[in-house]
């Protein structure tokens, strides 16, 4: 069985969010290294690969023994929610693909003197959580 280590080392590092040069500083290689890794343009010795899977931790075995296509993300960033609406109030949905999922969360912001119109704003199927984060002024 063959394996596209590159293809397998950058799966790895934007899983942890890290940088060709944080990765590189992490581990103690140039980011030259790690682009020419990722790029299969070298074929790091066993040595080499060590030094440069110690900068995430991981085992050699895990990371070729790892499934990082089924890797699910948990958490977002502010740009990385799918903007649903603008205005007085914003819907902002967490993850891009919902396809086969049975749960959409959306995080909802409300401007100060924002409703939601004439009509109560009414949602079918189930609520799991809502948050309230506000600031009031007294006048």
């Amino acid at each position: 069985m063959e394996f596209d280590i590159g293809k397998r080392l950058r799966a790895l590092r934007l899983e942890h969010g890290y940088s060709q040069r944080e990765l590189a500083a992490r581990a103690g290689v140039t980011n030259g290294t790690i682009s020419m890794i990722e790029q299969n343009r070298t074929s790091p010795s066993v040595g080499s690969l060590k030094k440069v899977l110690d900068g995430f931790p991981i085992a050699m075995s895990d990371f070729f023994a790892h499934d990082f296509s089924s890797r699910r993300k948990i958490f977002f960033s502010e740009d990385e929610l799918a903007r649903i609406s603008e205005g007085k109030i914003e819907y902002k949905q967490v993850g891009r693909d919902l396809t086969g999922k049975g749960l959409q969360v959306l995080h909802e912001t409300y401007k100060p003197g924002a409703d939601t119109g004439r009509n109560m704003l009414s949602i079918k199927g189930k609520k799991l959580a809502s948050s309230l984060k506000a600031s009031l002024k007294s006048l």
